[in-house]
């Protein structure tokens, strides 16, 4: 807790000043491996020195190697941190950037894939990528129903997909009667594992 109290402080701090972003940049690329919990806590954080031109351009390297490194905690921290940013900042994203936020969510780690889909929510990509937004949400809504009975990502999933890429014709059918099916089964799976 301390750690990640003094990271959430130096982040905001080093946000006023270049000189001490990159005093920020340079103690994040100096984390060794094995320190992964550290790295990801100080990536995550790094939005905050996004907030000016010199900030964004001087994260965005440090931020796009990150969404395909090997470490899970870290892939995690930098979707998380993409979904924190301002829509501003957001609107400058990359397209390289946007297209790993939405192979995120094809990732077969839970923490990566996860959030990948709350970045999404607080964030909205250009329509190019709707059709492959789409198909991965359909991905994970099948999986999660599947196999992971009561698991509120599922409802998470449905209503980013029904508000965001349901067309008017799968909105209108049987689409809905559907999802409410599977909701319906996920709040049972929920109960009963509360129950034991």
């Amino acid at each position: 807790s301390l750690q990640e109290a003094l990271v959430v402080w130096a982040s905001a701090a080093c946000a006023e000043s270049i000189p001490a972003a990159l005093e920020y940049l340079e103690i994040l690329a100096g984390v060794r491996d094995e320190h992964a919990i550290l790295r990801a806590k100080l990536l995550e954080e790094s939005y905050k020195l996004m907030r000016t031109t010199d900030g964004f351009l001087a994260v965005l390297p440090m931020l796009y190697s990150a969404l395909f490194g090997s470490e899970v905690r870290v892939r995690a921290a930098a979707a998380e941190a993409i979904g924190k940013l301002d829509s501003k900042s957001k609107d400058d994203l990359p397209r390289l950037v946007q297209e790993a936020v939405v192979a995120h969510l094809s990732d077969r780690y839970k923490m990566v894939h996860q959030t990948a889909v709350e970045a999404l929510e607080r964030s909205h990509l250009p329509v190019e990528f709707n059709e492959d937004i789409r198909q991965a949400l359909w991905v994970l809504i099948s999986s999660y129903h599947s196999s992971r009975d009561g698991d509120p990502f599922l409802l998470r999933c449905i209503c980013l997909f029904v508000e965001r890429y349901a067309s008017d014709a799968e909105k209108a059918g049987n689409l809905m009667d559907v999802f409410v099916a599977m909701v319906a089964k996920s709040t049972v799976g929920a109960i009963e594992n509360e129950q034991r």
